[in-house]
């Protein structure tokens, strides 16, 4: 059930973190990468950590259409003010290596999360990436 709530490229937020340490601030958003046999979520938080969310024990939340379509505009808008140059100036460390992203193509580009532009593939696999 959590795997169908909480696929692959579901964007959330924390609340609160049911741990003393609480290294992860609340408020902080991020992407879930996956979630395990026993409902814990693995999301990639947006300042880098990848710290683990207990399923009715740590408070987060989806962020909602609206809340996507905002990020979506602030994103494309720093896109165009000048962001993405400095993503194509510089090699992206990536697990396996280095990316290399290239924004500018013309017209009739867009920003989207992971689930709108594969809805099948995400639904096929259980919102889970193998590979």
């Amino acid at each position: 059930m959590v795997k169908k709530q909480f696929p692959q490229g579901t964007r959330i937020e924390l609340v609160s973190m049911n741990d003393p340490y609480s290294p992860v601030p609340s408020g902080m958003r991020g992407t879930v990468d996956c979630v395990d046999d026993i409902g814990t979520i693995f999301p990639t938080w947006d300042d880098g950590r990848s710290l683990g969310l207990v399923y009715g024990e740590d408070r987060f939340r989806k962020l909602t259409p609206e809340e996507l379509d905002k990020l979506k505009e602030a994103v494309t808008g720093q896109a165009s003010d000048g962001l993405g140059e400095g993503w194509e100036q510089r090699p992206i460390q990536v697990g396996g290596g280095e990316l290399y992203v290239h924004l500018w193509q013309g017209d009739g580009w867009s920003i989207m999360t992971e689930q709108d532009r594969f809805p099948k593939q995400q639904q096929e696999q259980g919102g889970m990436t193998f590979g």
